[in-house]
Parts: C-alpha cells; sequence; structure tokens
C-alpha cells in the first residue's frame, strides 16, 4: 500500500484533479456498452447477480419511463387478475 508520495507524484495531483472534475463535469454522452461491462464485472468480483440496466436521456426522462413502465405493470398485473 502506498503511504506517502514522491515530490513528482505530488507535483501531478492538480493535473489528475483537473482531469478527473472535468470527467465529472462532461455532459457528453456516456460510452453505454463500456460503462456496462464495468458494472457487471464489478458485481462479478464481489459475486452478486448483475443488476437491469436502464438508460435515459435525463434523470428527469428517467423518472418518466420507470413511472409509465411501473404503471404498465401495474395494469397488467390488474388485468391478469381480473
Amino acid at each position: 500500500m502506498i503511504k506517502t508520495l514522491t515530490p513528482e507524484q505530488q507535483a501531478q495531483l492538480p493535473l489528475y484533479a483537473e482531469k478527473w472534475i472535468k470527467i465529472g463535469l462532461s455532459t457528453a454522452p456516456a460510452d453505454r456498452e463500456t460503462a456496462e461491462e464495468g458494472i457487471r464485472m464489478a458485481y462479478r468480483v464481489v459475486q452478486l447477480a448483475p443488476p437491469h440496466i436502464v438508460w435515459g436521456a435525463s434523470p428527469i426522462a428517467l423518472l418518466k419511463q420507470i413511472r409509465e413502465r411501473t404503471q404498465q405493470e401495474q395494469g397488467k398485473n390488474v388485468r391478469n387478475t381480473v
């Protein structure tokens, strides 16, 4: 485990911070295939079943999509029990 950084490594910290802040604030489209594989890989490492991944155009659009899907499923359940 690394406990200290060299002066050269410390000098690089602002560059790495800038890089990752830029990535974190990016509004560019996601590389969905790579993201999904990373998620599945993380679940495999901890020996969990992979989640069902749902993508949306925006957080609000995703909430609407999930709400509509839930309402459709509820409607199917009601029709199946009548």
